[in-house]
């Protein structure tokens, strides 16, 4: 009978053995993967300081298949690269051309949908006046509707399309009707309907359908 439990403790090694082997080839796995994907890219962007610019991968989609399960990383290093190509061209490229921005913001969203920074930030460098940005409010407002479309839960980007609107397209009516739009999503603040302005008068505020003032007089008397 004494043996059971030596048997048993000579199990559980065993097992706890075999499963750190398993985890230490899992991640030996993952390192080859990320090794050849950022090889991969190096190969293929060059230096993001080079003259030539070509992106041969430009559907999201389409690589998500050739990653079988490896999406996310790939998001987090195309999303690396991409902040690291925005700052590159903003300090190194005296012509301040950001061609391959919009491509590598759509694979990177491509490749993780709920990569909710890329979103973000990647509508500040389109949005942002060149040189200082790309100067592309338009395609900004593009990549936070895809944002909003793949997270439709978060308010923040109706912040973000509404501020693109007000300060980059110059469009504050626009504006305050996203602001109004976010503020209908579960979970934002109650100053998103502030931020949009007072609302005019009307039958639901404050005055009926008869124009009589919904405390009992009329406006102005």
């Amino acid at each position: 009978m004494s043996k059971m439990p030596e048997l048993s403790s000579l199990s559980n090694r065993r097992r706890a053995l075999a499963g750190g082997v398993l985890l230490a080839v899992v991640f030996s796995l993952l390192f080859f993967a990320l090794f050849r994907l950022q090889t991969l890219i190096d190969e293929r962007f060059g230096e993001y300081r080079s003259t030539e610019e070509i992106l041969y991968i430009e559907d999201g989609q389409l690589l998500k298949k050739v990653l079988l399960g490896f999406e996310s990383l790939a998001a987090d290093l195309y999303w690396l690269r991409t902040v690291q190509y925005f700052g590159g061209k903003r300090l190194y490229d005296p012509e301040k051309r950001f061609n391959l921005l919009e491509p590598l913001l759509n694979v990177t969203t491509d490749l993780d949908p709920q990569m909710k920074i890329a979103y973000r930030y990647g509508a500040v460098f389109l949005s942002e006046a060149w040189p200082r940005g790309a100067g592309l409010p338009l395609k900004a407002v593009e990549l936070v509707d895809k944002g909003i479309l793949n997270n439709p839960d978060d308010w923040r980007f109706f912040l973000d399309k509404g501020f693109i609107y007000f300060w980059h397209l110059q469009d504050p009516k626009k504006a305050a009707e996203i602001f109004l739009e976010g503020s209908e999503v579960p979970g934002a603040p109650y100053w998103m309907a502030a931020t949009a302005g007072p609302r005019p008068p009307g039958p639901s505020c404050l005055t009926d359908q008869n124009g009589r003032d919904e405390r009992g007089s009329r406006p102005g008397t």
